[in-house]
């Protein structure tokens, strides 16, 4: 079963060190994908089994208006991954993920665990 999960990103802290390991342990039994809203390098060790993909380049965006453009082409990109990769579950770590992971896995019919 492909799994994914979703987080801002991959550098140093409690919920990338919890990911991290998940992953690997998951990637035992399981095909897994880790999808950042921003592109970092990971800070912990990954198996090389897992698949890192970054929905966007940079953090930074200019305004309301254009954060709320960026959420939602966030969210249209993760619904394309989770086709592309028939993804069948998806753990969400962190508010913005958590937010932008729900309406894309309901919008795709996918269960979904936010932490």
């Amino acid at each position: 079963m492909k799994t994914a999960f979703l987080i801002s990103s991959l550098s140093s802290g409690g919920a990338e060190r919890v990911v991290s390991l998940l992953a690997n342990e998951l990637i035992q039994t399981n095909q897994v994908i880790i999808i950042t809203l921003n592109k970092t390098e990971p800070f912990y060790p990954l198996n090389q089994d897992i698949k890192l993909i970054h929905l966007k380049e940079s953090k930074e965006t200019a305004n309301f208006f254009a954060a709320v453009f960026s959420n939602i082409s966030l969210i249209f990109k993760l619904i394309g991954i989770i086709k592309k990769y028939s993804i069948k579950r998806l753990f969400c770590f962190l508010v913005t993920s958590n937010i932008i992971g729900v309406i894309a896995a309901k919008l795709s019919g996918i269960r979904v665990v936010v932490s």
